[in-house]
């Protein structure tokens, strides 16, 4: 048996993909879900709690599409670059300023 390959269960990257693959099918994910329910003999209290849960998890997907993106604008746009380059000046700054009140206590 081959050695496995360690992979993270749902990894983000795999999830935008298969959520691409599935915007651009043309595929209505509400009827495929519909269709089941129907078929399924199960009580109705059942049926109202897959669609809930459905509902749910379509809703959490599109808040994971908007973190995503939001997270790649912020990143095309270089603003964690510049932040950072702040804080470094900052650090550095105050760095400087700690040296002279150090050297102006050993005096």
């Amino acid at each position: 048996m081959p050695p496995s390959k360690q992979t993270t269960p749902f990894a983000a990257g795999g999830i935008l993909e298969d959520l691409a693959l599935l915007r651009a099918s043309d595929v209505d994910v509400s009827s495929i879900l519909q269709d089941v329910s129907e078929t399924d003999p199960r009580s109705s209290t059942v049926e109202s709690q897959v669609n809930s849960d459905a509902s749910k998890s379509v809703a959490d997907s599109y808040k994971f599409a908007a973190a995503a993106r939001a997270a790649i604008r912020l990143h095309d746009r270089g603003d964690i670059d510049v932040a950072g380059g702040k804080v470094d000046k900052l650090v550095e700054s105050l760095d400087d300023v700690l040296d002279g009140l150090q050297g102006h206590d050993k005096s």
